[in-house]
Formats: C-alpha cells, sequence, structure tokens
C-alpha cells in the first residue's frame, strides 16, 4: 500500500477567505512589533516629559506643571484684567485704574503691563493649581544679562472682579533658582518655583 505523503499547503493554495485572515493577522501582530520596538526605543532616549502634577498645599488638588520652549513667536506679556471699567469709583478706590502689574523689586509699584520678547525667552514653565481658580507662577527663563529668569505670579482678586500679576526678578545659575533679594515671601509660591525649576532642570540638561 502507498502512503500519500501530505504537505504544508502554501499561502496561494489556500482558500480567499483563510488568506484574507491571514493577512489580517499578519498585519495586526506586525503592527504590535512595531509599536512595541518604538516605545523600548522611547524609554531608552531617556526622554522627560513635558508636563508633570504633584499634589499641592491644599488638599485634593494638584499642582500642574508645563514647559513651554522658546523663542517665542510673539511677546510675553503678565496677564491682567478688570471686570469693570476703570473709571468706576470700585476700581479707584483699589488703585487698579494705576495698574495690576505690582514690581516686587520695587517695593511693589504698579505699572500697567510688563512683558518680555519673546525671541529672548528660552522656555516658560508654567505652574498652577488644578482648579477653577486662577493661581499660576510663570518661571520665564530668558537670556537676558543679569537677569535670565523672571517669576510671574497670576492671581484673581475680589471676588474674580481684578487679575493681577506680581513681577519677581530673579536668576537662574547652576540649576538653582537665586532669589538674593528675598522677595518670595509666599511658602506656596516658594513651593512652585521649586517645581517649576525642577522640571525645567530635567527638560534642558538631556539636551545639553
Amino acid at each position: 500500500m502507498t502512503v500519500a505523503q501530505s504537505h504544508p499547503a502554501t499561502v496561494s493554495q489556500l482558500p480567499m477567505k483563510r488568506r484574507l485572515l491571514l493577512a489580517v493577522f499578519l498585519a495586526f501582530t506586525t503592527g504590535k512589533t512595531i509599536a512595541a520596538s518604538s516605545g523600548t526605543a522611547d524609554m531608552h532616549a531617556g526622554r522627560i516629559p513635558e508636563t508633570r502634577r504633584q499634589p499641592s498645599d491644599i488638599k485634593g488638588v494638584d499642582w500642574i506643571a508645563s514647559y513651554e520652549s522658546g523663542p517665542l513667536r510673539i511677546v510675553y506679556q503678565a496677564e491682567t484684567g478688570c471686570g469693570a471699567p476703570l473709571d468706576d469709583p470700585y476700581v479707584i478706590e483699589h488703585g487698579a485704574d494705576k495698574g495690576l502689574v505690582f514690581l516686587k523689586d520695587q517695593h511693589d509699584r504698579r505699572v500697567n503691563q510688563y512683558s518680555v520678547p519673546g525671541t529672548r525667552i528660552r522656555a516658560i514653565v508654567h505652574v498652577k493649581y488644578e482648579m477653577t481658580v486662577l493661581d499660576r507662577a510663570d518661571l520665564v527663563f530668558t537670556d537676558l544679562p543679569g537677569q535670565n529668569l523672571v517669576l510671574v505670579h497670576t492671581t484673581i482678586e475680589n471676588a474674580g472682579i481684578f487679575t493681577s500679576s506680581d513681577i519677581y526678578p530673579l536668576a537662574y545659575r547652576h540649576g538653582k533658582v537665586i532669589d538674593s533679594h528675598h522677595l518670595i515671601d509666599n511658602p506656596s509660591l516658594a513651593k512652585m518655583v521649586t517645581m517649576g525649576a525642577s522640571l525645567y532642570r530635567d527638560v534642558v540638561r538631556p539636551a545639553h
């Protein structure tokens, strides 16, 4: 008796339906392999996420820090706002008609606006509370000699009628924020600055 030898069927000999299923399976598994390889490459590249969160000093609320690379195409301006006309008696009583930007190194002198040319900005790290109430610290890193870091602390006041910004001229040297005039006396703000400087340091260091 002659026993017929069986041979594996080639792809071309398979029925059309089975060939389609095989093609889908191969595409799926190949895609997964490529994605896995890409993910591994990203991990080995040591990429630093450009956003970060950590618990704030308010229970149940996080601080969110985000990194914005410079130079910017537009001028950076400290945020201000007023929910009433500047000639309103309430506005005048609170001095908001004279400006809602406070220069902390000049005894809180009021000015109408504060800006930094976008072309001089290396990066901005925004640190804010994850809540609807505005409380944000912008660490503006620049290439300006003698003042390569400006802190802009923006908050709302008087039940949201005023949005004001405090300006702190600082410095950044050897990976540390220098507050030589001891302008920052708000513990919460100091922690926000520490968080922002940490993110900046981690993003910039691998690039050098």
